[in-house]
C-alpha cells in the first residue's frame, strides 16, 4: 500500500492520534488537579477513599489498555500470517514477469510464440504487476443517457 496515495487516511489517523493525545493528557491533569494539595502533599492521600478509588481506576485502565493492545497485536499478526502463507491460487516459483510495454499492439504474437516452449502452460496479460499496487476498477455504465461510475 502506497502512503502516498493515501492522503485522508493518514491526515484521519493523525487527527484521531492528536485528539487521543489530548483526552489522555488533559483528563488525568484536572482530575489530579482537583484534589486538596494539603492532603496529597501530607502523605496520607494513598490512604483516603478518594485515594484507593485512583489508584484502583488507574490501574484497571492499565490492564485493560494493555489486554486491548495484546489482543490488537495478535490479530494483525495472525492476519499477517495468513497474507504471507496462503494459498493464492499460483506457484508464485513458476511465475515470471516481463514489462511488455514496447510490444504491446503485438501482444498476440509475443504470446504465441512464448507458448512454443516446452513447459509452459498458459500466458496471462496484465496491465499491473499481480499484487503490487493499490488501485481499483472503475467501470463506466450507461442507464437512461446517463453515465454512472462505480
Amino acid at each position: 500500500m502506497s502512503f502516498s496515495d493515501q492522503p485522508l487516511i493518514i491526515g484521519g489517523t493523525a487527527l484521531v492520534a492528536i485528539f487521543t493525545g489530548f483526552l489522555a493528557g488533559i483528563y488525568p491533569s484536572f482530575y489530579i488537579t482537583s484534589f486538596a494539595p494539603a492532603l496529597v502533599l501530607k502523605g496520607n492521600f494513598g490512604l483516603s477513599p478518594k485515594g484507593k478509588q485512583l489508584r484502583n481506576t488507574l490501574i484497571g485502565v492499565q490492564f485493560i489498555a494493555s489486554f486491548a493492545l495484546i489482543i490488537g497485536t495478535s490479530f494483525m499478526y495472525l492476519q499477517n500470517h495468513f497474507m504471507q502463507h496462503s494459498d493464492l491460487g499460483y506457484d508464485n516459483d513458476a511465475l515470471i514477469t516481463v514489462d511488455i510495454g514496447q510490444i504491446r499492439n503485438k501482444r498476440d504474437v509475443f504470446t504465441n510464440r512464448i507458448k512454443e516452449y516446452a513447459g509452459i502452460e498458459d500466458i496471462i496479460c496484465s496491465e499491473y504487476l499481480l499484487s503490487s499496487s493499490d488501485t481499483y476498477t472503475q467501470l463506466e455504465k450507461q442507464y437512461k443517457g446517463e453515465s454512472s461510475w462505480f
